[in-house]
């Protein structure tokens, strides 16, 4: 009866020692208008996804040990924020207001039908182009920018988004 016993508390007594999930909730909002971004995607991956509701609030659970993956949030035509290094040590997370920043300059729809030799007509496309490039190149060195710029605050520290990755690393300077 004491082996029963033992072997019993050996296979239950694991189960005790693990937290099974995290429970992760936040708020994404447009950058500029502070309005909520409905319908955003919230994921570590296909099976550990969620999406935004109306106020642009979610709210899932995940199991823990996918806490050392990266969480992607997603709007079409806007900059992928991406967190990293989330806290392990928590069994709920809120991440409080996520901005999203638009990222598309949207397009020219102007059309050049030049003849063959109509060389007027191939230089004003050709500077139509060139214009048009520069408007790209300035609306992205605009975005840029901003989210260079922008503070994210988690848990009373600031932390910067990663140009390059999208990425807000929450690693905390006490872990450093």
């Amino acid at each position: 009866m004491k082996n029963k016993l033992k072997i019993l508390i050996f296979l239950i007594l694991p189960l005790f020692g693990y937290s099974q999930n995290v429970n992760i909730s936040g708020k994404v909002i447009h950058y500029t208008t502070l309005q909520p971004m409905f319908y955003t995607q919230i994921m570590f991956d296909t099976t550990n996804q969620v999406i935004a509701n109306e106020q642009g609030e979610f709210e899932f659970e995940v199991p823990k040990q996918i806490m050392k993956d990266t969480l992607k949030i997603r709007y079409l035509g806007c900059f992928d924020i991406n967190f990293i290094n989330l806290p392990t040590d928590q069994e709920s997370i809120n991440l409080g207001s996520i901005p999203i920043f638009d990222y598309f300059p949207g397009y020219d729809m102007t059309h050049f039908n030049c003849a063959d030799k109509d060389f007027d007509c191939k230089e004003k496309e050709k500077k139509h182009i060139e214009k048009e490039n520069e408007r790209i190149k300035d609306y992205f060195t605009k975005v840029h920018n901003l989210i260079e710029n922008f503070d994210f605050v988690f848990q009373h520290e600031t932390f910067k988004i990663d140009i390059e990755t999208g990425c807000i690393n929450l690693r905390t300077k006490e872990i450093e």
